[in-house]
């Protein structure tokens, strides 16, 4: 088993979240309650990134992803523009009067998609570096 392995005796144990220890959601898992309220999510990350942090050997590196924002409008602008190309292009390319007004491609909804397009490539990213505890001697935390 990897705990009782020598080689993985200085990691640290892994993150508990209440009593039960941290695994991804599976699609299989039971479905959540009502969530908590935006403090007590934020209050509860707060405490589950500072134990994480904490048990961190020192001169380590913690990084944090918040990955990318929503892009289901930019997804809807892109297969609108691609209907609008479908039909005005090609063999059988129809002419704007032949077309639905609801259905045009306008300039307006070309800055739209690249607004949204630069909207969903955003996100944050955090690092620390993990210092020696207070009273810890630095070369005491570096292997021999």
């Amino acid at each position: 088993m990897m705990s009782s392995s020598p080689a993985y005796s200085n990691y640290p144990t892994p993150l508990n979240v209440g009593s039960t220890p941290f695994r991804p959601r599976s699609a299989v898992d039971a479905p959540l309650a009502a969530p908590p309220d935006l403090d007590t999510t934020l209050t509860n990350l707060d405490a589950a990134v500072a134990r994480l942090h904490a048990s961190l050997p020192a001169y380590t590196a913690l990084c944090i992803f918040t990955g990318h924002s929503d892009p289901r409008k930019m997804i809807e602008l892109n297969k609108r523009k691609a209907q609008w190309d479908t039909l005005t292009r090609g063999a059988g390319g129809k002419l704007p009067s032949e077309i639905p007004k609801e259905d045009w491609w306008t300039a307006q909804d070309g800055r739209n998609l690249e607004d949204e397009s630069e909207r969903a490539k955003k996100g944050l990213v955090f690092f620390c570096i993990t210092l020696p505890k207070a009273g810890a001697s630095a070369g005491a935390n570096k292997a021999s």
